[in-house]
């Protein structure tokens, strides 16, 4: 039984160090547990990190986050009555809008309020359309 027990607990420390490296943790612990703890271990250390931490993809990553932080206040989700979708309503300088996606609502907010500070965007960029006022109820 203790045998048992410490072969278990390899199995998941195996899937435990799996996860760490990006990859399956209940896959590596089932490849574990059929074939060995020890081979599983020794195949998980030869493999490089799943996960793709190149500049580029953190760079992307932190000014996404940045602009949520920084326009993500002026903006509510909710889910409308008998609706299956969300809907993200923004409220800048007093003016309403409704939009199906928040990507196009955080643009949106970042256009207006930029307009308001008269720091200039890339030219030619438009602001995206709000809903018609047709799909959702006041």
């Amino acid at each position: 039984m203790p045998i048992l027990l410490i072969y278990v607990f390899f199995v998941v420390m195996v899937g435990y160090a799996a996860n760490s490296k990006g990859r399956s943790a209940i896959g590596w612990a089932l490849f574990a547990l059929i074939l060995s703890p020890l081979v599983a271990g020794c195949f998980l250390l030869l493999m490089s990190d799943a996960r793709n931490y190149n500049s580029t993809n953190l760079e992307m990553e932190m000014r996404n986050e940045i602009i949520r932080q920084k326009y993500g206040s002026h903006i509510r989700a909710y889910k409308p009555a008998f609706s299956n979708s969300v809907i993200y309503e923004t409220s800048v300088s007093g003016e309403r809008m409704r939009f199906k996606d928040k990507g196009k609502a955080l643009v949106y907010v970042a256009a207006i309020l930029d307009q308001q500070t008269a720091r200039p965007g890339p030219s030619g960029q438009s602001l995206p359309s709000p809903m018609p006022r047709s799909d959702y109820r006041s």
